[in-house]
């Protein structure tokens, strides 16, 4: 809700690819990220799931919002020229291409600032807390990267998911945005 309401757009009409996209996104970083990295294939112990999932989570939910919000205020600014490519005969997929790949840069983009800077910077949370629960430091650098790397994952499926499934929603077979989409 916060983020449809962060948008301006429409609990019915984004929410439920929005609910969509964020169940991938957090699912399958956390599944490959429990079974793979913890090698714990058989336990969804809570002291695990809870923490990772909520970082993965929240790091979706602010991809999503600056995702969303860059793509449908992009488009709605840009709409004649939008309107004007399909016009010239581009498909509705060629048309929304530089939408679409300009919303999921600026949604990635603190992302990979983020794990970029890892260490130089700032020390993170997991690897602190790694250290600090009595952890050997390279082991801790090791859950670090593994953690960053199903925070982008994570955020990339779901920012694609979300724009995807919400662009069904939002736009006619031909090509028109439906102004119903904004509240």
């Amino acid at each position: 809700v916060s983020i449809v309401r962060s948008c301006s757009l429409r609990l019915r009409r984004v929410g439920p690819p929005l609910l969509a996209g964020l169940a991938l996104g957090t699912l399958v970083p956390l599944t490959l990220f429990v079974w793979g990295v913890l090698a714990r294939p058989g336990s969804l112990d809570p002291r695990y799931v809870i923490p990772i999932g909520g970082m993965i989570l929240g790091n979706c939910l602010r991809a999503d919002i600056v995702g969303l919000n860059t793509y449908f205020d992009r488009l709605r600014r840009e709409r004649k020229a939008y309107e004007q490519v399909l016009g010239w005969g581009a498909t509705r997929q060629e048309a929304l291409a530089p939408y679409f790949r300009h919303a999921l840069r600026s949604a990635l983009a603190p992302t990979i600032a983020t794990m970029a800077t890892i260490g130089l910077v700032a020390l993170p949370g997991m690897m602190t807390g790694v250290i600090l629960g009595g952890t050997d430091p390279a082991t801790a650098v090791k859950y670090q990267i593994a953690i960053m790397c199903a925070i982008f994952s994570g955020t990339a499926l779901t920012v694609t998911t979300v724009i995807v499934l919400a662009t069904r929603r939002a736009i006619d077979g031909y090509g028109n945005l439906d102004p119903r989409v904004f509240s």
